[in-house]
């Protein structure tokens, strides 16, 4: 047993000298065709996954830094193609864009290889932060940045996934590691953005080369509520608002669901608790004759205030909310439209096929 556990880790070793050998060769090779085009910032990569390797260079001519990706084979796995189209396409402030692909030949594999550059993120995978939040659980301010991240970047991720399902596309891999978190410097919405990578990687695994996009965003969904399980299971208002998301269908809803529920806990973190500020929140909802369920926002809003003590208040707004929707001019259409957007987008879409 104890040659055989000995074989195993000479193997394994071997393997993982292996291909730092041959990712090495491939960085090289690259770098020499590319000289003078990009330059290498340092020997550290990135990122590294199953198919592929991310280093950091700087873009010469343009004097930028972008994220070069090389694959272990020289060329990418069945199914890159859309995540390219995808990243090359739709120019969005929370899709890192692809800016081009140089083909190289590799003498090492003796094959025609091709390198993706694309914009370099400096921020971190979710799957990272996760890790540190695992380091912090037990500190006094655990709960100060799991509200930071919930209000401000839960958000974010919503808007970019909303924004890819009004297109028609889904990201299909909604993972961790293909969710970054990059805190911006002067931020203008959100604080902390989420930032969407390897669309191309939902197509590499045989159960979903096949997916139709419908399917994808379908995936999304289920995806979604995985991620924020998994990273917001310590949070204090976890359950309501999980549950929330276990009562809707679709991410337009969550979308719209969650801004008011986010507006809601921070109106609570700011001490503006009275019945008249949040009937003020209430009255930004669509009115319920507009198709949006309001019922399933408001129950998650009353488990909140439970949990804060502010379940008096909080009954005053809803009656009082209750009194001025029966008043058409009482409501506040902005959301409604935004929330009938993505139907829109598909009459647009069919009407220039």
């Amino acid at each position: 047993m104890i040659k055989k556990i000995i074989l195993w880790i000479k193997l394994v070793f071997k393997m993982e000298m292996e291909l730092k050998e041959k990712k090495e060769f491939l960085k090289q090779e690259f770098l020499e065709v590319y000289k003078d085009k990009y330059k290498l910032i340092n020997d550290f990569d990135l990122g590294e996954g199953c198919y592929a390797f991310v280093f950091l260079c700087k873009d010469i001519q343009r004097d930028i830094d972008v994220a070069v990706k090389l694959f272990f084979d020289g060329v990418p796995e069945e199914g890159t193609k859309r995540g390219l189209k995808i990243t090359s396409t739709f120019i969005h402030n929370q899709i890192a864009p692809t800016y081009t692909v140089e083909p190289f030949y590799s003498k090492n594999l003796k094959i025609n290889c091709i390198a993706v550059v694309q914009k370099f993120v400096p921020g971190r995978s979710m799957k990272q932060i996760n890790k540190h939040f695992d380091l912090i659980e037990n500190e006094p301010h655990f709960q100060k940045v799991l509200n930071d991240f919930a209000l401000t970047y839960v958000n974010s991720l919503l808007e970019v996934i909303c924004f890819c399902h009004s297109q028609g596309f889904g990201h299909g891999d909604l993972h961790s590691g293909n969710i970054i978190a990059f805190i911006e410097e002067d931020p203008i919405k959100f604080p902390i953005r989420a930032i969407l990578i390897d669309f191309d990687n939902s197509s590499f695994k045989s159960e979903t080369i096949d997916l139709s996009e419908k399917a994808k965003m379908e995936n999304d969904i289920g995806l979604f509520k995985y991620f924020f399980s998994h990273s917001f299971h310590q949070w204090k208002y976890y359950d309501p608002i999980i549950e929330m998301f276990r009562d809707y269908n679709n991410i337009s809803e969550y979308k719209l669901s969650y801004s008011i529920v986010s507006k809601f806990i921070d109106l609570i973190l700011n001490n503006k608790t009275s019945a008249n500020d949040f009937v003020q929140l209430l009255t930004t909802l669509p009115h319920p004759m507009m198709g949006f369920h309001i019922p399933h926002t408001i129950k998650c809003l009353q488990s909140i205030a439970q949990i804060d003590n502010l379940t008096t208040n909080l009954q005053t707004a809803i009656d009082l909310y209750i009194q001025k929707i029966k008043n058409e001019n009482n409501w506040n259409s902005t959301l409604t439209i935004e929330y009938l957007d993505h139907d829109v987008t598909e009459v647009y879409r069919k009407m220039f096929n």
